[in-house]
């Protein structure tokens, strides 16, 4: 059996933090602005809420893939 290793970081522990709170500010804006666009479009063309659900459902499938591709294993170089 491997071992799991993880890769030397040798940033220091505030710029480790940053890195991974811009990370989840992108993916939660990545979810919430196509709901907000949805919003938008809706009181523009005077439907209700249907463009709203779509984009929240849009954001939110977007961001859930996004998490994935940042969860996943990095091919080693």
């Amino acid at each position: 059996m491997g071992s799991v290793s993880t890769p030397h970081d040798d940033r220091s522990r505030l710029a480790q933090a940053y890195g991974i709170a811009s990370l989840g500010l992108t993916v939660a804006i990545g979810m919430v602005a196509p709901g907000l666009l949805g919003y938008w479009l809706d009181t523009k063309l005077g439907t209700k809420a249907v463009f709203t659900i779509l984009g929240f459902g849009l954001g939110m499938t977007l961001g859930i893939t996004q998490l994935l591709r940042l969860a996943r294993p990095k091919d080693k170089p």
